[in-house]
């Protein structure tokens, strides 16, 4: 198992070409690093936040799958639930858009678990659509009463907050994520509160805002300009069995993550 260095594209014809069976890539899919990711500085930039990337997580099924086929089959061996380059020592790159003050609000919210434990799920229905995943990581030393952003890097804390379903459903790319990010705005004298959005799958009235529109649009558009096919996900949830393109070798994929 070799892992593609972070360019991803520059190894299909290599790994097609190699006169080597059992062969697989290793690749780490964030959604913590870039400005244009992270970058919020306000509540409800956030909220709009998790709800793109929630979008963005089922999307890079046709990405991974696009390199099963033309190259060999690939394993994600890193992850994690992180939004926000908050974690201390994490990253020498780090950068505070006004992303990081509000994490630690996070973990005491319905709303925010609801939409956590939906990416978590997205996140997983994807990368078990190859040979599975690893989590990063099991634990941290950091505490996380004092490093809020540790229950978005640790398995461990992110199973007891119940971000993570370890039944490991596999049906959440199958729906849209609730679009009720917007904040509503306090009720004036005699009129009522604006209701929320309602439940996954039901059609929402909101759109996100420009910004985080343009954000998907260009995520969409380099993931079709990298892949240029469509993928539609027809194997079994629970057992993966195909031929890549180019090597000749049966996959058989058992469900669970590592």
């Amino acid at each position: 198992i070799l892992h593609d260095s972070f360019r991803p594209n520059q190894w299909h014809t290599l790994f097609k070409n190699m006169p080597y069976d059992n062969l697989f890539m290793d690749t780490h899919v964030y959604h913590a690093f870039t400005p244009e990711y992270i970058a919020s500085d306000n509540e409800e930039g956030d909220r709009q936040k998790i709800f793109a990337h929630e979008k963005i997580a089922c999307g890079y099924t046709g990405a991974l799958h696009y390199t099963t086929c033309s190259a060999v089959p690939v394993f994600v061996g890193e992850w994690s639930l992180a939004i926000d380059n908050c974690m201390p020592h994490l990253d020498a790159r780090f950068n505070d858009y006004g992303q990081c003050p509000r994490i630690s609000q996070r973990l005491a919210s319905d709303w925010w678990a609801k939409h956590i434990s939906s990416f978590a799920r997205r996140q997983m229905a994807v990368y078990e659509q190859e040979l599975g995943w690893a989590f990063w990581t099991w634990k941290l030393l950091a505490d996380p009463a004092k490093v809020p952003s540790a229950h978005f890097w640790s398995f461990k804390l992110a199973v007891e907050k119940g971000y993570i379903d370890t039944s490991f459903p596999m049906d959440a790319c199958n729906h849209n994520p609730v679009e009720d990010w917007q904040l509503q705005p306090p009720a004036t004298e005699g009129a009522a509160a604006t209701p929320s959005a309602g439940d996954e799958g039901a059609a929402e009235a909101a759109g996100p805002s420009a910004v985080w529109a343009a954000v998907l649009g260009a995520v969409a558009g380099a993931v079709a300009a990298v892949v240029g096919v469509r993928y539609a996900p027809l194997l079994s949830p629970r057992r993966r069995e195909y031929t890549p393109v180019g090597r000749g070798v049966e996959m058989s994929v058992p469900h669970g993550g590592v």
